[in-house]
């Protein structure tokens, strides 16, 4: 679902430059580098790996703050870290989308509880323009 909670989101397929599929309602498709390490199959069905998902939902992003909405969330979900995923992205400097990747690295955090937490932490700091919270007994997040 979008930010506005009821407007319904295509599902987003992830496939090599060299696959052409047929376009489907409902459905984005990204053709871009795809490792065969970076696949993994769930169930049966090919699904690309927690990291990849999260770059591509973040490079994809309609803006900034859904980028680091996207992280958050997976930090939160305690999928992978802010950490882990700036040495991920680190290998991917020249990839489409990558800036904004980074950019919203520096403004996420591990400690949101929901999308619209974060989007108004967002709010405060970039808007508002006030100081970043700081959270007891951290600087780095949980995972570092």
């Amino acid at each position: 679902m979008a930010p506005d909670g009821t407007t319904q989101l295509d599902v987003p397929l992830c496939f090599g430059p060299q696959v052409h599929p047929r376009r489907r309602h409902g459905v984005s498709i990204l053709r871009d580098r795809l490792d065969p390490s970076e696949v993994v199959s769930v169930h049966g069905i090919p699904c690309v790996r927690e990291k990849r998902a999260l770059f591509d939902a973040m490079r994809t992003s309609p803006d900034l703050r859904e980028a680091v909405v996207a992280m958050d969330m997976m930090a939160a979900a305690e999928v992978t870290s802010i950490r882990r995923m700036r040495e991920y992205v680190a290998g991917r400097s020249g990839w489409d989308g990558a800036p904004l990747v980074r950019a919203a690295l520096d403004l996420a955090s591990e400690h949101s509880r929901s999308p619209n937490e974060t989007r108004m932490r967002l709010v405060w700091e970039l808007d508002a323009e006030l100081p970043r919270c700081r959270h007891p007994g951290s600087g780095r997040g949980r995972r570092g």
